[in-house]
């Protein structure tokens, strides 16, 4: 029992170095942010650098309208109908 003991406090004490370490070096930061900005526009929009009207205005944006001759938009065409 005192083996298992030890061995989850080694183990709780590598994965708290582990995680200060990435939390200092600003890595957490760095490897979420392709998820929350990169993935996130293309998963919304359909382009990786589009902005929506909440994020400063519509840039890349497939289906909003600026209204000033801009040709960024797209037709989606369903075969169904």
């Amino acid at each position: 029992m005192i083996e298992y003991v030890l061995m989850m406090a080694i183990i709780l004490g590598i994965y708290l170095g582990v995680s200060k370490g990435i939390s200092r070096l600003g890595l957490d930061k760095k490897i979420t942010n392709s998820i929350t900005t990169t993935f996130s526009a293309a998963y919304r929009y359909g382009h990786v650098k589009a902005k929506g009207y909440d994020d400063g205005g519509p840039a890349y944006h497939p289906r909003a309208d600026t209204g000033g001759g801009n040709n960024n938009f797209r037709v989606f065409f369903n075969p169904d109908h």
